[in-house]
């Protein structure tokens, strides 16, 4: 957040306390401040509210379209100040877009958001699909296996295992790249993802990755490849648009910006490829550059907590198994939504971020491996315990938990 915004927002919660505010809406049903003082603070690109974007200048404020492509975003209102008091609060532009009004009203807004508020998945279902109570202690049984023992998934993941092999053959700006063009196309595998990058490994094994022009031709020879049939003329063309683009040459130059600022590449994998951030094959592609990212530097790249986790039919089942949800049938908004909540629990218990990457980690291998052994404890257990070296007593109440419709009905 720019440094002026805070000082404003500091200055006005002192003068109007959050609690007298909620008061004062369940008694009148809406609150209405004049802060058309913002407009004082200079040009700034902003989110003026969670339903449009506005430009603030000096002389007034005025509209983004919708396609517009901004380098980056400044929240002058942090709504996490907000978070658990029932309040929804809204900025309105007033008289031609020459004063701001701040509207506070009496419910929640069900939007997920990152901590850069560069978009919103709103949440249609009924929340009465989702058991909170499940959330906690879904929370807490994470926790519990510690940040050495949530990251040891990561080291099992197929992708993780492919790149750490090819580390020798790329310097880290190729290899990310590599990473997002590949990561991107990682769904619907005629086989699955052990040989999906099984099959990557083999065919990058013998090459010297040091340029654009070899990472696109061993990006198309795999697309060629029998683990790519299904849909390839999709993820074809998906490729296309990102070999076609800035994006590859600015991957390569400003890597360092990426590492530290990896939501900005994000923004432009999206851009590029016209989809949005919240699908799962953009989320995937930022997953896999944080794997690599975690292979070269022995760190993850530095996303906010509240990204979207990638949600496909292990995560779905896994929320449904474990009694996050009612219906494993609802929209993928409400599993995000879901998964959004534990990482940040998680990430207050243990004091470090956790982001929805780590999470699915091992959601996706718990997952898998209870769909092929019939939900049972026993195997999930054991390679809990053998695999990722948990101990006995946490993997069983680890185990219990996840799978705990299947073990209580």
């Amino acid at each position: 957040m720019a440094s002026k915004y805070d000082s404003f927002w500091h200055e006005f919660f002192q003068e109007h306390p959050v609690l007298k505010i909620l008061d004062k809406v369940k008694e009148e049903g809406k609150v209405e401040f004049n802060v058309s003082n913002l407009l004082e603070i200079g040009q700034r690109h902003s989110y003026a509210s969670w339903h449009e974007k506005l430009v603030f200048t000096q002389n007034g404020c005025t509209k983004i379209p919708e396609h517009a492509h901004m380098k980056s975003f400044i929240k002058f209102f942090n709504p996490r100040i907000l978070e658990g008091k029932g309040l929804q609060v809204i900025i309105k532009p007033r008289n031609n877009l020459k004063n701001l009004a701040l509207v506070f009203l009496g419910e929640k807004p069900n939007v997920i958001r990152t901590s850069k508020e560069s978009y919103e998945i709103k949440q249609r279902a009924n929340t009465n699909r989702i058991n909170t109570n499940r959330i906690g202690i879904i929370a807490n049984t994470f926790a519990s296996l510690g940040w050495n023992g949530i990251i040891q998934f990561d080291l099992k993941e197929p992708e993780y295992q492919c790149f750490s092999k090819l580390k020798p053959k790329a310097d880290y700006p190729y290899l990310s790249l590599m990473a997002v063009c590949t990561g991107i196309i990682d769904y619907q595998l005629a086989g699955n993802a052990y040989l999906f990058w099984k099959t990557l490994g083999e065919i990058a094994h013998n090459k010297k990755v040091e340029s654009i022009n070899t990472i696109k031709n061993t990006v198309y020879e795999f697309l060629d490849c029998p683990v790519n049939t299904r849909l390839n003329n999709q993820k074809r063309n998906c490729l296309n648009k990102i070999f076609s683009s800035f994006l590859p040459q600015k991957i390569i130059s400003d890597y360092k910006l990426f590492r530290e600022q990896p939501y900005l590449l994000w923004q432009d994998l999206s851009k590029v490829t016209g989809r949005k951030m919240e699908m799962k094959t953009i989320v995937m592609a930022m997953k896999v550059f944080d794997l690599v990212h975690l292979i070269y530097y022995d760190d993850y790249a530095r996303f906010p907590e509240d990204i979207p986790i990638p949600v496909d039919i292990h995560v779905k089942r896994i929320s449904y198994i474990s009694g996050l949800i009612e219906n494993e049938k609802v929209k993928d908004d409400v599993v995000r939504n879901v998964w959004g909540k534990i990482c940040k629990k998680v990430s207050t218990i243990l004091n470090k971020t956790v982001t929805s990457f780590r999470i699915d980690s091992s959601i996706w291998q718990i997952g898998k491996l209870a769909s092929q052994s019939d939900w049972k404890l026993k195997p999930i257990v054991n390679y809990l315990t053998q695999e990722i070296g948990i101990t006995r007593d946490k993997a069983d109440k680890f185990s219990k938990e996840l799978l705990w419709r299947r073990l209580n009905n």
